[in-house]
């Protein structure tokens, strides 16, 4: 399975980031400059995922092909954790039938696993400490306790949503009666990632972006309008893993009851990382998948005692083939470009690294570039800065009590930077406006665009992205809903 796992993603290594990716890169690019998050760019994120990207591009360098490189050192890592975590719950065969089956889970498209969302950086954190707290546990050393307490608190800098896994810590701990002590030196080291990235980020003297975007904005964003819909559709979307979940379900009822209870308990504190906001995003399922491997790895190991080894054995690869087959285009036959495609469809990521190519090529590192859409990964290509924090336009087009406050905002950074090059991005899946959008950033942006600056580009969706640059770009009539449009500063504005 781990062969698989590589094979498979080392051959997509150079699909295009989508705007997730693009966000982390770029904060990781910045910080590469000496730049900290939420300085120059504004998310809702927690630092440790900005600092992930971060080391990931000092290792590998600033590419797409890089970030998946280092994807697939993470989910390597979380394999071989989970393994470990099995073996120590139920013996080796559970481990090396949950680090099998979570390879092939975290593979599917979908759950976005070719993708380096922020889950996969949760997961692995938060794996490798439930594996030390059970350590912690056998051998009774605090300093296992405070440790497996640090990675579980690294877990939920990945994203906020991590923050279950270090509750369900704590919960083990309290129905395992370990010694008071060791629970406080649990609590401390989950406490202490989030406490010295606070520190630092005040030092740094932006403390007050980073609360507003992860906690003022954040509590707006996860409180808007959702709809069970879209778990019904992203539970459709999971039909090839319904393998593993068959075999998850038989693992429930399987002995010895502790490692069971173990894994049932990680299920339903991951169902709730899986919840905020009840939209259900297909990659938030990645942190499903380990509570998934291990009951399944449970029932396999049980079949194996049961039935032998051969019928353990064939379980895992009917519950895999299932998986393999009916994801054999995405995983063997298709371009990394053309699942790109056939994933996200009208999204212009293809077309985000023909403009970020062009930018970096044309203009010098200490110009300032505008992107009117939610496109960062044009940033990251580009390795030139933003002309304003606001990285996407999500927030300006929401019903929200800031909305018209992050548009004005958006005006004042960009009409001070003045920056050499505007991208207006026109797909729809870029900006989200709704009849209950409010203010018009769009008479702003046409405005500031008309008085100073030229059309130099038009970069079209298709099979593959058609460009036009100079005098082809003047006299071309793009489509908006379907184009990229690249815009100078003219010469004395």
């Amino acid at each position: 399975m781990a062969l698989l796992v590589v094979l498979v993603r080392v051959r997509l290594r150079a699909m295009p980031l989508e705007r997730d990716e693009g966000e982390y890169a770029y904060f990781g690019q910045l910080m590469l400059q000496g730049v900290w998050p939420y300085a120059a760019a504004y998310s809702m994120k927690f630092p440790g995922i900005y600092a992930a990207f971060a080391a990931i591009e000092a290792l590998f360098g600033q590419t797409a092909a890089a970030i998946r490189w280092g994807l697939l050192l993470v989910n390597l890592a979380t394999g071989g954790c989970l393994f470990l975590l099995g073996r120590r719950l139920a013996g080796a065969e559970v481990g090396v039938a949950a680090s099998a089956a979570f390879g092939v889970m975290s593979l599917s498209a979908s759950v976005l696993g070719f993708a380096a969302h922020a889950t996969h950086f949760v997961v692995l954190f938060a794996v490798c400490g439930l594996y030390v707290l059970q350590e912690a546990i056998a051998s009774g050393r605090p300093w296992r306790f405070a440790a497996s307490g640090v990675l579980l608190g690294l877990a939920y800098t990945m994203k906020q949503h991590g923050a279950v896994f270090a509750a369900f810590g704590a919960l083990w701990l309290l129905v395992s009666r370990v010694p008071r002590g060791r629970l406080i030196a649990y609590l401390a080291g989950a406490a202490a990632p989030l406490a010295v990235a606070a520190a630092a980020i005040a030092a740094a003297g932006v403390f007050p972006r980073f609360w507003f975007w992860n906690f003022v904005y954040a509590s707006q964003y996860v409180s808007q309008d959702t709809s069970l819909r879209n778990l019904g559709v992203q539970l459709q979307r999971m039909a090839p893993l319904a393998g593993f979940a068959i075999l998850a379900v038989g693992g429930s009822f399987t002995r010895p009851r502790r490692p069971v209870a173990f894994a049932a308990g990680l299920a339903a504190f991951a169902l709730i990382a899986v919840a905020p906001g009840f939209i259900f995003r297909e990659h938030y399922f990645i942190q499903l998948l380990p509570a998934v491997a291990l009951l399944a790895g449970l029932a396999i190991a049980s079949a194996g005692r049961r039935l032998g080894r051969v019928a353990a054995a064939a379980l895992l690869a009917a519950a895999a083939g299932l998986a393999v087959v009916s994801e054999r285009a995405y995983l063997f036959v298709q371009s990394p470009v053309e699942v790109c495609r056939a994933i996200y469809d009208g999204n212009p990521f293809p077309e985000a690294v023909v403009v970020g190519d062009y930018i970096r090529e044309h203009t010098r590192p200490s110009d300032r570039v505008l992107v009117l859409g939610s496109e960062p990964e044009i940033y990251f290509y580009a390795r030139r800065r933003g002309a304003t924090g606001y990285i996407y336009m999500y927030g300006l087009m929401e019903d929200q009590p800031y909305a018209r406050r992050m548009q004005q905002e958006l005006a004042t950074e960009t009409e001070a930077a003045k920056p050499e090059i505007v991208v207006l991005v026109g797909p729809s899946v870029s900006w989200l406006r709704s009849v209950r959008s409010v203010g018009d950033v769009f008479t702003w942006s046409r405005a500031f665009v008309g008085r100073s600056y030229e059309r130099i580009g038009v970069v079209e969706i298709g099979d593959p992205p058609r460009a036009h640059w100079g005098g082809d770009a003047a006299g071309s009539q793009p489509q908006a809903e379907s184009s990229l449009l690249v815009f100078r500063r003219r010469p004395g504005t």
